[in-house]
């Protein structure tokens, strides 16, 4: 089935330099909850208003970043509104300031609002910048070798034969071609993508199998009893009561945990005792979750895991299919230890693609689909000004396609499968359109409308010490933000749940 998505990305040249205004933002909210399969007819039964302050372009990029990340806020807002709705009768107001919401999709890029003690968290290895660069091959094509944690830099320095300088690097490539070292990549898993237009990409065969899919795709997959929510006046947010059991790492993963955490869910992390995580990414994606490690690849461990997701609403991950098939922990298995769950998984390239294989994060999606050459000069591709691409969204649409489906279980039972691709949200973030250098040089901080703001910032004591972060950037009315616990040090907890 052709989604809404081809005929936008096929018109994106005359729709440049469109401004979305507020009407237009709300339009393309109401999209996005009907692709996820939510009517938003019934919007006014539950939401008194939505108020959207700001415009794209607000920083020099050509993609709608900010749009984007407000449409994808509000979904999720949205959505946990109306569960609130169900379970109190309580309707609501939501406003968001566009100029703020990038801030909350790239909070440590600036390393100016995140900190610990006042001091932002860093990364484990200071080689890391290196791989954030795009290098020449032999054929003069780009490839970025995104290959950020140990594991993989090994595998991708090994192949090269060379040191992590970035010189080194690059003389190294002199001996591939993109298209060869994409492919070893594949083989090897390590991560270096090939970069492409978009008029390249369309012409994959992995364009034509994502097209097809919904930015949220959510499937029915086994059948249970309708699991009622508990209603009433005592009833203090959207997702109290829900438990969900995470095997999140990165930011897109580990930040689903937070997203529903956020909206009042239980979320406790499960880590291998020998992963490693970047104290940036940590303590920034894993705000609100509770984090434990569990070994799964001994008896003991996935026995506990098991029974984990046997008490769990949700199991959200954003692992590899091969590691959870080899651990019974797909959705189809956990449908089976769990009749009712709600199992949500992010992949770089789709569950069961051509590109099912390839490993990817956040701007691996955007230098496959044309979004870096779309920043670039037209000779060399180019970060986001932010340096992110869609990360947070991702995790904002997965907590989205979440608590659609605990709305649908609680209403026809069953169990659910739900699936969010990087690659894929990152296709639907250039179906808003693009800007031009030029549009983008005359609009930002042209008036108060196109003018970047500092975040709405919040502050907290935990057991880690004085913690900084960034606000969802949303208010809603009846339900103010707040997370408990704010954060805690990586597999500080018992694998367990809290006993209520």
């Amino acid at each position: 089935m052709q989604q809404r998505i081809v005929p936008l990305l096929n018109d994106l040249e005359n729709t440049k330099n469109k401004i979305l205004g507020e009407e237009e933002l709300i339009a393309e909210l109401k999209e996005l909850l009907q692709e996820a399969g939510e009517s938003a007819d019934d919007l006014a039964d539950y939401i008194e208003k939505i108020e959207i302050h700001g415009q794209d372009p607000v920083v020099d990029s050509t993609i709608k970043l900010g749009s984007a990340s407000t449409i994808a806020l509000l979904g999720k807002a949205v959505t946990a509104s109306k569960i609130y709705y169900l379970r109190t009768g309580k309707k609501q107001s939501l406003s968001v300031d566009l100029r703020g919401t990038l801030r909350r999709l790239a909070p440590g890029v600036e390393r100016r609002w995140e900190a610990l003690e006042n001091n932002p968290p860093g990364l484990i290895d200071p080689s890391i910048p290196e791989f954030f660069k795009f290098y020449k091959t032999k054929d003069g094509r780009y490839i970025l070798p995104l290959n950020i944690y140990p594991k993989i830099k090994s595998k991708f320095l090994n192949l090269l034969n060379c040191g992590d300088r970035s010189e080194l690097i690059q003389k190294a490539l002199e001996d591939w071609t993109a298209a060869d070292l994409e492919k070893k990549s594949e083989e090897l898993e390590f991560v270096c993508p090939m970069i492409r237009t978009l008029d390249e990409f369309k012409k994959e065969n992995v364009y034509e199998y994502l097209s097809a899919l919904s930015v949220i795709e959510i499937e029915k997959i086994g059948e249970s009893k309708p699991e009622p929510f508990v209603c009433g006046e005592n009833v203090k947010n959207a997702l109290e009561g829900i438990k969900a059991v995470g095997l999140g790492h990165v930011i897109a993963g580990a930040g689903t945990g937070r997203a529903l955490a956020l909206h009042g869910a239980e979320c406790l992390n499960i880590w291998n005792p020998n992963e490693v995580e970047h104290d940036g990414v940590y303590y920034s994606a894993n705000v609100g979750v509770r984090s434990t490690m569990l070994n799964l690849a001994t008896e003991s461990g996935l026995k506990k895991m098991k029974e984990l997701v046997k008490q769990s609403d949700i199991l959200y991950s954003n692992r590899k299919f091969n590691m959870l098939s080899k651990f019974g922990l797909t959705a189809e298995d956990c449908a089976k230890i769990r009749p009712g769950i709600v199992h949500c998984n992010i992949t770089a390239h789709g569950q069961d693609g051509p590109w099912k294989n390839r490993m990817g994060f956040d701007q691996v999606a955007g230098s496959v689909c044309g979004m870096m050459t779309f920043e670039g000069d037209g000779q060399k591709p180019q970060m986001p000004c932010i340096g992110i691409v869609n990360d947070y969204i991702v995790s904002w649409l997965a907590a989205m396609g979440c608590m659609i489906a605990l709305m649908r279980r609680a209403e026809d039972g069953g169990s659910y499968k739900v699936h969010v691709s990087l690659t894929r949200a990152a296709l639907w973030v250039l179906s808003l359109g693009i800007f031009d250098k030029d549009f983008i040089n005359q609009k930002v901080n042209s008036c108060e409308k196109h003018t970047h703001r500092e975040p709405e910032m919040f502050e907290a004591e935990t057991v880690c010490g004085h913690y900084r972060g960034v606000t969802d950037q949303v208010h809603m009315s009846e339900l103010p933000e707040r997370y408990n616990p704010v954060l805690v040090p990586r597999g500080l907890c018992k694998p367990e749940f809290l006993k209520k």
